[in-house]
């Protein structure tokens, strides 16, 4: 949109660009009314596939100046000019074809005050809401309604030429060019952390063949390690190897021993534990319920497209790259202790409950490094003591 000279002008930009639209507005993808409207009116999703937008109306020979228009001698307009003026622009009986051309802008809000318009977080802001039919239901709508009042006087406008009817829009499609945002600092601390990890490994297994240790990773690999290497505290207790044995004569009340698979943790981490996910499941409960309020409902809040770049309306300040990446993964961090509290406690109970089938039954030993070699089983060793 420029000043009235800009329209007289052929050389100007703003007829320059007017030339251009009308000869590539019939190329670009074609909308429904209604939905058109509804994707540029106040949702904000009209920005996500395309660009400007051509709206026509149910006027195919064009609108006149004096169907709209009470421009008469000596009346004069909100801008101090008279018919003679508007005659060498707009002819009174010359049939136009364009009735409304403006630059518009659409964002989401940020929570801010001005004269006009409240921004809370989240909302959606078009300038060119109300030339769109701002809450309308309808493609027909008064093009002149402002927030349901009259702001051009009946003196100057015709009665009821202020009502159009959008038959169908032409929108540009927009072209999403797509990139990858690198930060060379966390790129490094990424790299730096996996390396130390990678030492860290490699150096434990190069220390453990050395001494010919294995890792005590399995329930079988801690029962070789105490037979191989028993503690000092704890040796001889056992029955097997003893020399000298004292046997109490008499018969013995058998006490059963009823215990839960759950003390095998001790209280103390079922509590952290179970805190750490209660804490998680109320954060994730907050966000989830006020981003329903943002929107409207919790599905119209999860159901953005891939392409969609929407601003946060929990998080409404401009942050770096850096930043904005920390802070979009600070909820892994979350996530990733509550999955490692989940995993110590399963398997906690998983290595309790192998460890209480061996005084059932017989099981094979889990080792980390088996090795075939012909020993006698269970029970033909048992038979032997």
């Amino acid at each position: 949109m420029g000043s009235v000279d800009d329209y007289t002008d052929k050389e100007s930009g703003t007829m320059k660009r007017l030339s251009s639209v009308a000869g590539l507005g019939r190329t670009w993808d074609r909308m429904d009314a209604l939905d058109c409207l509804k994707k540029y009116d106040s949702n904000c999703d009209g920005l996500d596939r395309h660009r400007d937008v051509i709206l026509v109306v149910e006027k195919p020979h064009g609108w006149t100046r004096n169907e709209m228009w009470q421009i008469l001698e000596p009346v004069y307009d909100n801008l101090g000019h008279n018919s003679l003026f508007w005659d060498g622009l707009v002819p009174a009986n010359a049939s136009n074809h364009l009735f409304y051309d403006t630059a518009c802008a659409m964002s989401r809000g940020v929570a801010s005050f001005d004269t006009t318009y409240f921004m809370s977080p989240g909302s959606c802001y078009n300038d060119c809401a109300l030339a769109l039919g701002w809450g309308s239901t309808n493609s027909s709508y008064p093009f002149f309604r402002i927030f349901g009042t009259t702001q051009i006087g009946n003196k100057i406008l015709q009665p009821g030429s202020d009502v159009i009817s959008v038959k169908y829009c032409l929108a540009e499609p927009l072209e999403s060019n797509c990139y990858v945002g690198l930060s060379k600092i966390l790129l490094f601390s990424v790299t730096l952390f996996v390396v130390i990890k990678t030492a860290m490994a490699l150096l434990v297994t190069i220390i453990l063949r050395q001494q010919g240790q294995s890792p005590l990773v399995t329930i079988g690999d801690s029962i070789a390690s105490f037979l191989e290497k028993p503690d000092a505290r704890t040796v001889g207790s056992a029955g097997f190897g003893l020399i000298k044995s004292s046997v109490n004569i008499g018969p013995r009340r058998w006490r059963v021993l009823n215990s839960r698979r759950s003390a095998a943790i001790p209280r103390s981490i079922w509590i952290a534990s179970y805190l750490l996910f209660a804490i998680s499941i109320t954060i994730c409960l907050y966000f989830l319920t006020n981003l329903a309020l943002q929107y409207g409902s919790l599905r119209k809040a999860l159901s953005g497209g891939f392409f969609a770049s929407d601003t946060n309306p929990f998080l409404t300040r401009n942050v770096s790259l850096l930043t904005g990446i920390l802070t979009a993964n600070s909820p892994q961090l979350l996530l990733s202790a509550s999955y490692l509290a989940y995993n110590n406690l399963f398997t906690r109970l998983q290595m309790a409950r192998e460890w209480a089938m061996y005084g059932t039954d017989y099981y094979p030993l889990r080792v980390t490094d088996p090795q075939v070699c012909l020993k006698p089983s269970y029970t033909k060793y048992g038979s032997r003591i």
